[in-house]
């Protein structure tokens, strides 16, 4: 037989690398390609929405392609991405504004794009989860807590540093 005097490693290591190979040039297509040919408006619309969640895409305009009522989670997919950085002022509704800037300041620990949501509760979140899930040093942790309205969350903030 012809594989008898065969290294098997060597030859399945060549056959992973040719693999690889045809993988990466063989399919070209952006994975969205795909989700803009399903004709029922759901089905797309769940299409765009996994690959924003599954995904390391960063395309804001995925999100537009999507129903309204679907786009909000769709940026809250790409933000929640740690490899997708945006500015939240080119989107949509201050709602989507703000959920943005919420979730990319307690993604980054960012206190200051905290401050910029007009929504009480989701700023007031926004600073409780920096608090909560990031170390400061004391005198900053102050700040920030004072920062939040509420004053159950404001005393809770403080009880955790």
């Amino acid at each position: 037989m012809w594989w008898k005097g065969v290294n098997m490693r060597k030859l399945l290591i060549i056959l992973l690398v040719l693999i690889t190979i045809f993988f990466l040039f063989g399919c070209s297509k952006k994975p969205e390609e795909v989700c803009y040919k399903i004709s029922d408006d759901n089905e797309r619309d769940s299409c765009y929405l996994d690959i924003t969640k599954n995904l390391n895409v960063s395309e804001l305009s995925i999100c537009e392609k999507i129903n309204e009522n679907n786009r909000e989670l769709c940026y809250i997919n790409l933000f929640n991405n740690s490899k997708t950085t945006v500015d939240c002022n080119d989107i949509g509704t201050m709602e989507i504004k703000d959920t943005c800037n919420m979730v990319v300041g307690m993604e980054l620990s960012k206190p200051f794009i905290c401050d910029v949501i007009y929504d009480l509760t989701k700023r007031d979140n926004c600073y409780f989860q920096i608090i909560n899930n990031f170390n400061y040093p004391l005198e900053v942790s102050k700040q920030i807590c004072g920062n939040i309205i509420n004053d159950y969350k404001k005393n809770k903030c403080f009880g955790l540093i």
